[in-house]
């Protein structure tokens, strides 16, 4: 054996095995292992549609369903997709005659025409609950004086109505005494 050869078995046997081989890999598919592990399986579509559903459909749809996912068509459908929804069963009559403006909806927000048709599944919703609030102390007339003439410069309503907020959770800590 050469001198040459043995030095770079002996440095061979001491690198793990993944990185023993010498010839270049392609990255795409640990990649797309990754993002399977870290999406669950779902591609980067479906999971933005659900992440961002209530922006797509509005308040008022997006708390009477959910999508469950998103199914991509096969063979001759292979450019349409179905969109699955978890639908309360109340609702799911309205949903089915909603549809049209759901599908446009979602397809707007993806830039193209992805979702063919709507899929509903009555069942129950996984709702998130609203973080609970404390109740604020009202404050001694003193206190709230004192918070309104600082509050007077602010010409932004809302700047103005979340300082007062802000204010009233501040002082109401202090018992109410400015």
């Amino acid at each position: 054996m050469t001198d040459r050869k043995a030095k770079t078995e002996s440095r061979e046997a001491t690198l793990p095995t993944a990185v023993r081989h010498r010839h270049l890999s392609a990255v795409a598919a640990p990649v797309r292992n990754l993002a399977k592990k870290l999406l669950g399986g779902k591609a980067a579509v479906e999971a933005s549609v659900m992440l961002d559903w209530p922006s797509i459909v509005g308040a008022e749809i997006s708390e009477r369903c959910q999508p469950r996912k998103l199914v991509r068509g096969r063979g001759a459908n292979a450019g349409a997709a179905t969109l699955h929804l978890t639908v309360d069963g109340a609702f799911a009559l309205e949903i089915q005659y909603m549809t049209p403006q759901i599908v446009e909806r979602v397809n707007r927000y993806l830039g193209y025409a992805a979702v063919a048709r709507l899929a509903l599944h009555q069942g129950t919703l996984d709702r998130q609950e609203k973080p609970w609030r404390p109740q604020l102390a009202p404050l001694d007339a003193p206190a709230r004086q004192k918070l309104e003439a600082g509050l007077s410069g602010i010409a932004d309503d809302g700047l103005r109505q979340a300082l007062d907020r802000l204010g009233q959770a501040v002082l109401g800590k202090q018992g109410g005494k400015g």
